[in-house]
């Protein structure tokens, strides 16, 4: 990494709550999404837990897809990247952006 880089990990909570909202917003219960991404009940409950962690970008790729949403609509943090927008305008150099 590059000075200044700061390495992001998926915060697999918040991709869990990202989808559930997002789930909840069309009116789906997890069996839909479930139909409808082509992935087992059982997995949507644990990564809507955030108790699944190293998901493959294929199965990330079908929540997207059923959610019709993009992966950077799931996968990034859009408060995180809000503050560090914030910071950088008020004259403090941001270290790390998304």
């Amino acid at each position: 990494m590059a000075e200044g880089e700061q390495r992001h990990a998926l915060n697999f909570r918040r991709f869990g709550d990202r989808v559930r909202q997002a789930r909840e917003r069309r009116g789906w219960s997890q069996r839909e999404l479930a139909r409808q991404s082509g992935v087992d009940i059982g997995w949507v409950n644990r990564v809507e837990s955030g108790e699944r962690h190293g998901i493959s970008l294929e199965r990330a790729w079908q929540l997207a897809e059923a959610l019709e949403l993009t992966l950077n609509d799931l996968m990034v943090d859009r408060d995180s990247e809000r503050q560090a927008v914030e910071v950088g305008m008020s004259g403090i150099v941001a270290t790390s952006t998304v």
